[in-house]
């Protein structure tokens, strides 16, 4: 295959080997080639906000003292899965997280709390009339 000439005017250089494929042939030598115009296709990086948050006296998030508060007065505190709860906690406290993947860490808190804390906590009314209709029942 025969090497063209550069298109520039004035140019005389040799654009060099053709091109595999079946695009277009080159038609400026590197020196000449201009350069390319396409938009960034990953576009501008989003921005980093940092919320302070003044005034505040509280050395840990709200959401870490309201989970404790929680599975204190469930007594599940001490449990494996309070742990459980308490660590996913802080990895959404204190993470950097994308909104997926916060989303998805606060399901999975979601979850794990339910488990940690079913059949623990005070009773509520329903099952104060069961025992009570149990009791009777065991009594007759």
């Amino acid at each position: 295959m025969a090497s063209t000439r550069c298109a520039t005017p004035g140019c005389r250089r040799v654009v060099g080997p053709p091109a595999g494929g079946r695009g277009a042939r080159r038609r400026f030598c590197k020196v000449c080639r201009p350069p390319r115009v396409r938009p960034d296709r990953a576009g501008p990086a989003p921005a980093v906000v940092e919320v302070v948050v003044t005034g505040s006296t509280q050395s840990e998030p709200s959401l870490v003292i309201h989970y404790r508060q929680a599975l204190h007065e469930a007594g599940a505190l001490g449990s494996p899965a309070g742990s459980q709860v308490m660590h996913l906690v802080g990895l959404l406290a204190y993470g950097s997280h994308t909104a997926a993947g916060a989303a998805s860490l606060s399901r999975e808190i979601r979850d794990v709390f339910a488990a940690a804390t079913r059949g623990r906590g005070a009773p509520d009314a329903v099952d104060e009339l069961r025992s009570r209709r149990e009791a009777k029942a065991a009594r007759s």
